[in-house]
């Protein structure tokens, strides 16, 4: 659209976030340019006239029960509502089918949800309107649900449109054209069947399983224009312990394009990770409504009391600063590290198939050494080649090769939500027949690729890949070159350290596969709680790295002093 402008609070708001003049963390000045650079689109269309209503019906009729005019929202969440109702697809409907709100305690989290669940009832245009206040347990839900019915009856416009049942407690709230909004818990499993058009999820780091999750946004299906409001604080854990975390990491994901995903809107509030959480100049990265709800002596007077009570650290960290308090949920590699280490600028968009082709006829005949990671059903599996450095100034070049079961790779696509299929045309990844890991066709691979380099040695573990092993001894592979080894936190531990000391000093050279990019953004490191020691974390189902393990354990051949070359001696040492 030609005007783009919402109000000033907004348009001020945006331009001092890109600007600079507004402190934010990274992943808030994200949604932000998302959002601009959305405005190019021309498959999507930008309503700031939809924007403008949402945030003029919350400040004109939603009275909160403490207060005795209207809610007054505070700049980041006209922001926050304007770009969330404000984007359409081009047959009108609104573009975004799930928004997460992720800030810290204290921030209007409950009147905002409130006065949502007040607008989507009955000015969202939708008929028969079916909305939820969902929460882990009934007494949370109806906190919330009991907010709403309080700025419903303050309000005479409000209390003649929307009418209730029942009284002390109020079970529902209802408009005359049949639509609903009431109270939902996990455990209500009643509401399994239940359609719904719009709600608000609160506080989601208390969520242990998907079943409420799942009724509310399956129940969506038959609607235009469905919204699910996620609205939390950080959780305890992270790692793939919690919906909270996954949903979080799913939405770093969306922000820093790693996945293509027009339907959900996340917008985060937390320190960077660099940040010195000590430091007070960053706690308003965390605190968007500080200077509206409350001032920065409130968080001074937190943090000081943290500081004399170390048992509680973690609260502060995790309500005042909305940090999670997993350490070992942080991403393992700082990905613009590994993309600092691409043969060309990955900024400048290089030609990766050509980098690619250009390194395969390179490196034929040079040293090598190559780790193996087989799925053991369906999954992706990974062969990487490292390929030590044979001048002063030489890198590391890291090469890969990936293989996927070519039968389910539109399931694959959808559930993983990774291009799988682009991939696969463009080369970085060979679909294998049938819908399961095809191991003799990787190791007739594998003994192709042999062929064409040096290869010392092939480092797997037996745990997957003794299959793999047997084929490729049969196929007359040297049986010389097979290093069993496990994956374990003894093992891995030490060339997982020389992992990252090679990405952060640049001392890795590679072809910016995209495969790879995605799955060194996915590591994370599982940590031994005895030792301190690290390997690559597992856990997370849908999230691959099987390219990153691979190239820990060709590293680790690869750097074992029996393979490093000894220094020559000089003829004066040798005659004395």
């Amino acid at each position: 659209m030609s005007n783009v402008s919402v109000n000033p609070v907004v348009d001020n708001y945006i331009h001092g976030v890109m600007d600079g003049s507004i402190t934010v963390c990274g992943w808030t000045r994200k949604a932000i340019k998302r959002h601009l650079n959305d405005l190019k689109r021309t498959d999507i269309c930008f309503d700031a006239a939809a924007a403008r209503y949402v945030i003029d019906f919350v400040q004109t009729f939603c009275i909160p029960p403490n207060q005795e005019t209207p809610m007054k929202l505070y700049p980041a969440q006209q922001v926050w509502l304007a770009i969330t109702f404000g984007w359409k697809r081009l047959d009108g409907y609104r573009r975004f089918r799930r928004t997460f709100w992720l800030t810290s305690k204290k921030s209007g989290k409950s009147a905002l949800s409130a006065a949502l669940l007040l607008y989507m009832l009955i000015a969202d245009g939708e008929l028969s309107a079916r909305i939820f206040c969902a929460a882990t347990t009934m007494k949370q839900a109806r906190t919330v649900f009991k907010e709403a019915v309080a700025m419903r009856n303050r309000h005479p416009d409000l209390k003649a449109a929307i009418h209730q049942s029942g009284n002390e407690p109020v079970l529902a709230l209802y408009t005359d054209d049949l639509g609903r909004l009431s109270p939902m818990a996990k455990s209500a499993d009643s509401e399994d069947g239940a359609v719904v058009s719009g709600c608000v999820l609160d506080e989601i780091h208390r969520l242990t399983n998907m079943g409420l999750w799942t009724v509310l946004q399956k129940g969506g299906r038959t609607r235009k224009q469905p919204l699910m409001i996620c609205i939390s604080t950080a959780g305890h854990t992270a790692g793939d312990t919690s919906i909270c975390w996954n949903e979080f990491d799913y939405g770093c994901k969306i922000l820093d394009g790693f996945i293509q995903d027009d339907e959900v809107m996340p917008w985060f509030f937390t320190l960077d990770p660099k940040d010195d959480w000590k430091d007070e100049k960053n706690w308003a990265k965390a605190n968007p409504a500080m200077g509206y709800l409350y001032e920065l002596d409130t968080i001074k007077k937190e943090f000081a009391e943290a500081q004399g009570k170390p048992s509680v650290i973690g609260d502060f960290k995790r309500f005042c600063l909305n940090m999670f308090s997993s350490e070992s949920a942080d991403p393992a590699i700082d990905i613009e590290r590994w993309d600092a280490c691409c043969r060309e600028d990955i900024s400048t968009h290089p030609n990766r198939k050509r980098l690619r082709a250009e390194s395969i006829e390179a490196l034929k005949g040079r040293t090598c050494f190559a780790g193996v990671d087989l799925a053991p059903k369906i999954d992706t599996s990974a062969l990487v080649l490292v390929f030590p450095p044979i001048a002063k100034d030489d890198k590391w070049h890291v090469l890969e090769y990936f293989w996927c079961p070519a039968d389910n790779v539109a399931d694959r696509v959808k559930r993983d939500k990774a291009p799988y299929d682009l991939w696969s045309k463009d080369g970085f990844i060979e679909l294998t027949p049938g819908n399961l890991t095809d191991v003799r066709y990787i190791a007739d691979q594998i003994t192709e690729i042999n062929k064409l380099y040096d290869l010392k040695e092939l480092a797997y573990d037996e745990s997957w890949s003794s299959e793999l092993i047997r084929m490729l001894g049969e196929s007359g592979f040297p049986m010389q070159k097979f290093v069993s080894y496990p994956q374990t936190s003894t093992k891995m531990n030490s060339p997982c350290q020389e992992l990252m000391r090679k990405i952060l000093r640049q001392e890795f050279t590679h072809d910016g596969n995209p495969v790879m990019h995605w799955q060194m953004a996915n590591l994370r490191w599982a940590v031994q709680r005895s030792t301190g020691f690290i390997k690559p974390s597992k856990d997370r189902k849908r999230e691959k790295i099987d390219g990153c393990a691979s190239l820990i354990m060709a590293l680790a051949r690869a750097t074992d002093p029996d393979n490093v070359p000894k220094p020559k001696k000089s003829f004066f040492a040798v005659t004395g």
